[in-house]
């Protein structure tokens, strides 16, 4: 996931003055994301590897299956994504969750649960939130709490769906998406983080840790809110992959992910990522985290920016990342 702080989410500086930026020792989220590979990761998505040009990129395989009507992101106005995450899907239940589950799905207008007036096209990829329970056995799992999902449209209302609707989406998407050369093309077919039930497979669901979403939605949310005033726009969650290049240990390749950033407001009335390594406390706050690890110091006897940086996010968890995807950790 991306904290485009410029979270991927990651922070810009932009326009904001210097003397009003209030300074922060606190550590980086776990979720953050330099701007580079955020940037990366979202063109991979919607463009593919230029080397191969003439493989279609995941992006436009879905504009071909959707009749151009798949959109590639979705926005929320201020802090809507923050309450939909923790007023609606981690609202109070009988176990009480301490994970979501977030599913790829393709929606199918033949079983359109409460979604009858074309609020998603056939076969539009869509996001579809499980509150979930951490497995105690192994962290990196987290299983579906209960019978209610929930969806956040593009007009930022929420819809709670069952969890049969969300089954049938979530089998459209692995047999018209998942499974397919179009999106499986150029996955390591012999890694065992690329397979499921024996079949190469992308990425069908991503477990995120209520925490790190705290962390993000909740702290870091009302640091910005407090920074950029008048000029925070709200969250921008956009689908993303992973580069020919993977994750930082060279797993998940080309896999399917999501980007989640703050925007502020931008030039000519448009809106822009913040990027947190444009900031000018991004050092300060990388050295706050990295001193809580063992890391390898300099002969200056400082921690590099690279050291500190995979410092940084060695914290997040496996894999130095902030999300557990599925395959290779799926819901039980």
């Amino acid at each position: 996931m991306k904290i485009r702080f410029c979270l991927p989410v990651a922070l810009c500086l932009g326009a904001v003055l210097f003397s009003l930026i209030a300074f922060s020792q606190e550590p980086l989220p776990k979720m953050f994301v330099l701007m580079g590979p955020s940037i990366t990761r979202e063109n991979w998505f919607l463009h593919g590897d230029k080397k191969t040009p003439d493989k279609k990129s995941k992006a436009e395989v879905l504009l071909d299956s959707t009749g151009g009507m798949q959109k590639m992101s979705s926005y929320s106005a201020g802090t809507t994504y923050s309450d939909f995450i923790f007023k609606e899907v981690f609202k109070t239940q009988a176990a009480t969750p301490d994970a979501v589950n977030i599913y790829f799905c393709a929606f199918d207008r033949s079983a359109p649960g409460p979604f009858t007036k074309g609020e998603f096209a056939n076969n539009e990829l869509i996001l579809v939130y499980a509150p979930a329970k951490i497995d105690p056995a192994d962290p990196r799992i987290a299983s579906d709490l209960g019978d209610i999902c929930y969806v956040l449209d593009y007009s930022g209302q929420t819809w709670a769906v069952s969890q049969t609707d969300k089954k049938t989406w979530a089998e459209n998407y692995v047999s018209k998406y998942a499974t397919k050369p179009v999106f499986t093309s150029r996955l390591e077919s012999n890694a065992p983080e690329n397979l499921y039930e024996g079949k190469v497979t992308d990425t069908k669901s991503i477990m995120y840790k209520k925490d790190d979403l705290e962390e993000v939605l909740v702290k870091e949310q009302d640091r910005i809110l407090k920074q950029y005033k008048g000029e925070f726009r709200g969250v921008e969650v956009s689908f993303a992959s992973y580069t020919g290049f993977g994750n930082i240990e060279g797993q998940y390749k080309d896999r399917l992910l999501i980007d989640i950033s703050f925007l502020k407001a931008g030039k000519a009335g448009k809106m822009e990522p913040i990027y947190l390594d444009l900031e000018p406390d991004f050092e300060q706050r990388l050295k706050a985290g990295a001193g809580k690890s063992s890391g390898k110091l300099t002969q200056s006897g400082q921690l590099s920016m690279l050291a500190m940086a995979i410092l940084s996010f060695s914290q997040s968890g496996f894999n130095f990342d902030n999300g557990q995807l599925c395959p290779l950790n799926c819901p039980r």
